[in-house]
């Protein structure tokens, strides 16, 4: 039975949390290389598509992304080539059959200014809420360092404040 499509009914300058994790919650991140690579191929996708990175936090099994499109309807081809240039990168490192990812990535929108910033503190609390950091800023695979130490992050826009459109 084919899938049913995501909607495009979102208005231009949309951000949305997107969120996938490991399939059967395997680990999707094995090593510092992999997580590289995977921050490495958001780098290539922001620079040649119109999205901008807010907030991520790529964990053993599961990322967040926090993303503003000014074209909504491009979320869903970017992150197919985002999953298959990732799941080819692990099939030749770890010699995988199968399925990667769990199942299709989830992109709630955020439609509020609140919950913009609560998406965030959230996406970047993962690490702490899972014992694997003391605090977000100690975490090297999230943005908290950028936002709570001021640490420049090339993933980052330089000024995010403002971009998501008027979201009231």
């Amino acid at each position: 039975m084919p899938r049913t499509p995501r909607s495009s009914r979102h208005a231009p300058d949309a951000c949305f949390h997107v969120l996938n994790r490991g399939h059967a919650r395997e680990t999707l991140f094995h090593d510092p290389d992999d997580f590289a690579y995977f921050l490495q191929l958001l780098d290539r996708y922001a620079e040649s598509a119109p999205f901008r990175l807010y907030h991520y936090c790529l964990m053993t099994n599961h990322f967040h992304l926090l993303v503003h499109f000014d074209h909504p309807d491009r979320l869903s081809p970017i992150m197919a080539g985002l999953h298959v240039a990732y799941w080819h990168h692990y099939r030749r490192r770890y010699h995988l059959v199968g399925h990667l990812f769990q199942n299709r990535f989830r992109s709630p929108v955020i439609d509020t200014d609140a919950y913009l910033l609560t998406c965030g503190r959230s996406i970047e609390r993962n690490p702490v809420e899972a014992a694997m950091a003391p605090d977000p800023w100690s975490y090297p695979y999230s943005s908290a360092r950028a936002y709570a130490l001021g640490v420049r992050d090339p993933l980052l826009p330089r000024n995010p404040w403002g971009e998501c459109g008027d979201a009231s």
